[in-house]
């Protein structure tokens, strides 16, 4: 998509294109050259953090290698990867943000990992920071009521979705059209109900 086309007010998907200029800059070469390497560099990331993922369930590296491979040996997965969508370019951040929430324990490095990735998602894909939100904050809901815990990753993960959403509108305003379309979602249901 074209940020300059008439039909697209919404400057869709700036998070990739933001990402990929930038990339060309540092890299100095041709932009659309650097689509390419953006995608042999996306692959990667998504590979390493299905990787990292697999070895929550999985206890050996080869089998941790066939998760990867099956991962990639499916049709709809690999459509999808090939189709440079900003909402298969967030998976890996989405993986790796409910990763740092696995572990009950808050380390630096599990905080770093939350906010760099959420930032990410609030750039880059507006449905999914939404889901995040909502996933956040369910689940957290119900690890404190059938767990009888307060999860302290699960409520840094849900605070941090707000103050990401708020950080990238004020950085970048005109995201707030994608958020306010989106927010759209929530009020179809709730005034058809009411």
């Amino acid at each position: 998509l074209n940020p300059d086309l008439e039909n697209n007010l919404f400057n869709y998907p700036f998070g990739s294109w933001l990402f990929i200029a930038i990339l060309a800059k540092i890299i100095n070469l041709e932009p659309d050259f650097t689509v390419y390497i953006f995608s042999v560099l996306f692959l990667g990331i998504a590979a390493i953090s299905y990787f990292i993922y697999a070895g929550l369930f999985l206890e050996t590296k080869s089998q941790k290698l066939f998760a990867v491979l099956f991962l990639f040996s499916m049709p709809n997965v690999v459509l999808t990867v090939n189709n440079y969508r900003p909402s298969t370019f967030v998976l890996p951040f989405l993986l790796f943000a409910i990763y740092a929430t696995y572990s009950e324990e808050i380390t630096i490095k599990n905080l770093f990992l939350m906010a760099i990735t959420v930032f990410a998602i609030a750039l880059t894909h507006t449905g999914t920071l939404i889901y995040l939100m909502i996933f956040s904050i369910g689940f957290f809901w119900l690890y404190c009521l059938f767990g009888r815990k307060f999860s302290r990753p699960l409520f840094i993960l849900a605070s941090s979705t707000f103050l990401f959403f708020w950080v990238a509108v004020k950085l970048f305003p005109h995201l707030y059209q994608q958020y306010a379309t989106k927010a759209t979602l929530f009020l179809t249901p709730g005034n058809f109900l009411s």
